[in-house]
């Protein structure tokens, strides 16, 4: 009986996966296509490029907080900033000094590299 239960179990996580991943497909297509109809702006455009910079910038945060399986809060403790900061960095409504973004990177074991190139 217990075995059964456990199968039960198993099946639904893996339908619940498969739905999630389904679900995600389709944001990120809808995402793609609002996003490729709105660079036709050319004003749209200039602002999205501009800030292409500081979104690189988050998502590298966020992929390396969420490969090391951490939350916020728990990069918090180990950086002594604030998980609220930490939110709002990864939200792009902060501007983090060089200084504290160390902090960060450290707090998940890495390093940054900036480097300037040609445009």
């Amino acid at each position: 009986m217990l075995d059964i239960l456990k199968k039960k179990i198993e099946l639904a996580k893996k339908y619940r996966n498969e739905y999630l991943k389904r679900e995600e497909n389709k944001m990120s297509k809808n995402f793609r296509e609002t996003l490729d109809k709105q660079l036709e702006n050319l004003e749209f455009k200039a602002e999205y490029e501009a800030l292409e910079v500081e979104y690189q910038i988050i998502n590298s945060l966020i992929n390396a907080r969420k490969r090391k399986k951490m939350s916020q809060d728990q990069l918090a403790k180990i950086t002594g900033i604030d998980q609220a900061k930490i939110s709002r960095i990864e939200k792009g409504i902060a501007n983090p000094s060089l200084k504290t973004l160390k902090r960060i990177a450290s707090g998940v074991d890495m390093k940054i590299k900036i480097e300037f190139i040609e445009q």
